[in-house]
């Protein structure tokens, strides 16, 4: 019967949200030194004025060659889509379960929600390459809007199961729509974005 099957599905797994976390680390710190790559070439570009004498363009290639790399994008992606995929659901999951005495996820189902929820980002991370600053706005509130609706619509329901959840589920989800936001900010200001 239907009901048998359903029984014998397997529980969440921890393997996708851990390798989906660290391909979206490498592809951040990737493309975030490629988007700064970018914007410096063309940034020298421009400061060497659009002249065809041989000076402006040694002063280009030398401003293309002064670019370095920043090893640290790698280190500060890591600390912040670690934090997002396994520290934020282990403090959602203690405070559902031990503070409101609401057992609606098991701490494995809450991090696969939030690691499977970085999906979005790894294309976005791709497309913010983009020299535009709107392109990466608007890509990364769409995969920010489309990892937020995952987690939300996969935890409203057993949060608001129970009488009790009913008036503590409001607060619960207000705040995975704020750590939503301020992910969003993270990536945008910490990675791709740049003055001038």
């Amino acid at each position: 019967s239907g009901s048998g099957k359903t029984n014998e599905l397997k529980g969440p797994d921890l393997y996708g949200p851990f390798w989906i976390t660290m391909t979206l680390i490498f592809i951040i710190g990737v493309t975030a030194n490629f988007h700064a790559y970018v914007h410096h070439t063309a940034v020298a570009h421009k400061s060497s004025g659009s002249g065809s004498n041989s000076t402006s363009m040694d002063a280009a290639t030398a401003e293309e060659e002064a670019f370095d790399y920043d090893i640290n994008h790698l280190l500060h992606a890591a600390s912040i889509c670690c934090g997002f995929a396994f520290v934020l659901p282990t403090i959602l999951w203690m405070t559902t379960y031990c503070c409101m005495s609401m057992n609606a996820l098991t701490l494995a189902e809450w991090i696969c929600l939030y690691g499977y929820s970085l999906v979005p980002f790894l294309p976005v991370a791709v497309i913010c390459i983009i020299p535009f600053g709107i392109v990466s706005w608007v890509f990364l509130a769409v995969a920010t809007a489309v990892s937020c609706l995952l987690v939300v619509r996969n935890i409203a329901h057993p949060l608001l199961a129970t009488d009790a959840g009913q008036a503590k589920a409001p607060p619960i989800i207000l705040f995975i729509l704020g750590t939503h936001v301020v992910f969003f900010l993270f990536l945008k200001f910490s990675f791709y974005h740049h003055s001038g």
